[in-house]
């Protein structure tokens, strides 16, 4: 009768044994998948560094563009208004109606 105690134990710690056997298998798949995870993270953190970069860059581009246009209407205004003055004195012919400014239309 002890001896089928026996296998009845050894019989419950095989089981036991295979249930923790797939308990570190599963484990072990857990852990890889989480440094799966883990890698696609940093890759996924590397790319977003990299657009908020060219973001960054972009937006800079688009000030410095910005200001060259603000910089080009002014001088373009600039060289509007000179142009009217350099017209006025070459049409100025030495009477009132050549003073006249040519923009008054």
């Amino acid at each position: 009768m002890l001896w089928i105690i026996d296998l009845a134990l050894l019989a419950a710690c095989v089981a036991e044994l295979a249930r923790l056997r797939d308990a570190l298998r599963q484990a072990a798949a857990f852990e890889e998948a989480a440094k799966s995870m883990e890698r696609r993270a940093a890759e996924e953190i590397c790319r977003a560094d990299r657009l908020a970069k060219a973001l960054r860059e972009s937006e800079d581009r688009l000030c410095e563009a910005m200001q060259t246009a603000e910089t080009l209407r002014r001088a373009s205004r600039y060289n509007n208004g000179m142009a009217r003055e350099f017209a006025n004195i070459f049409a100025f012919n030495g009477t009132e109606e050549g003073q006249a400014d040519l923009t008054d239309g």
